[in-house]
């Protein structure tokens, strides 16, 4: 009798890459740029996700969490970038505005307030007749119960 001995070796989970080394991702999305740049069509982020091959946006994602194509993801993310930056002086940057915040950037005004030379604020508080007295100039009736 013949014992066959049947050898498994494990496979790598999920689905073999579409893309399998940095250098095919970036020739790619160079074609697409150059392709963008002939064309006269604008550059985006989905168009270089079809480009490349990938389905979503959030495969592109994924490919940036790989360490060996986590630069070249961020390298053509910034070609696309750039591309909306330059936008902004344009005739019309609504788009490149909104894409951009898509990017991280934001739109959003910061103040800060102030005392005296830069000092800190100083604040009062005082009960409801000094703010009458202030307002008016005059003590008005206590009808608060103050």
């Amino acid at each position: 009798m013949f014992i066959r001995a049947i050898l498994f070796y494990k496979m790598p989970a999920g689905r073999p890459l579409a893309i399998s080394t940095p250098q095919e991702m970036l020739e790619r999305g160079y074609a697409y740029f150059a392709d963008c740049q002939k064309n006269e069509n604008p550059i985006l982020v989905t168009g270089l996700v079809l480009a490349l091959g990938l389905s979503c946006r959030d495969t592109l994602i994924e490919y940036g969490k790989r360490p060996e194509f986590s630069d070249t993801v961020k390298e053509l993310k910034t070609v696309c970038e750039n591309y909306a930056e330059n936008r902004l002086y344009g005739t019309n940057p609504t788009g490149a505005i909104f894409a951009l915040k898509n990017f991280g950037w934001t739109d959003k005004s910061q103040t800060e307030l102030t005392g005296p030379a830069g000092g800190p604020l100083q604040h009062e508080i005082r009960g409801m007749k000094a703010v009458r007295a202030a307002l008016y100039g005059e003590e008005q009736k206590n009808t608060q119960g103050e």
